[in-house]
């Protein structure tokens, strides 16, 4: 599987990396699973095949220490009823891909062809 090299996959580890390094005062999870019933296959061409589905990106935040607030994004807010919480909050993303998958015998590497991702979950603990 294609990692860093890929553009969406690098952002979404940029993306976690910024938060915990910004984030001094919490304490970050973040999950990424697969939703299995969303997920169908198509057989290419070439024998390969081009896998589409849907995977929850959760992330999880709580304050390290009381009195220690964490701040989330006006997207994010509008869902939450509010910006600061010192009791931790969780943040929902669905994430749709395609991703290509070479026929048996080839070298060529699994590669995420397509990628979105949109907040969909917003709350404070």
């Amino acid at each position: 599987m294609e990692g860093a090299s890929s553009p969406y996959i690098a952002d979404t580890l940029s993306y976690q990396a910024e938060v915990v390094k910004s984030g001094e005062n919490g304490k970050f999870a973040f999950t990424h699973k697969v939703v299995p019933e969303s997920t169908v296959v198509y057989r290419t061409a070439d024998g390969g095949a081009l896998v589409l589905g849907r995977i929850n990106f959760g992330f999880d935040g709580t304050p390290k220490a009381p009195g220690d607030k964490l701040t989330i994004g006006d997207d994010a807010a509008a869902l939450a009823g509010g910006k600061e919480t010192t009791t931790g909050m969780v943040l929902n993303f669905a994430e749709s891909m395609a991703v290509y998958i070479p026929p048996t015998g080839s070298t060529d590497p699994i590669k995420l062809v397509a990628a979105t991702r949109g907040l969909i979950g917003a709350s404070f603990k």
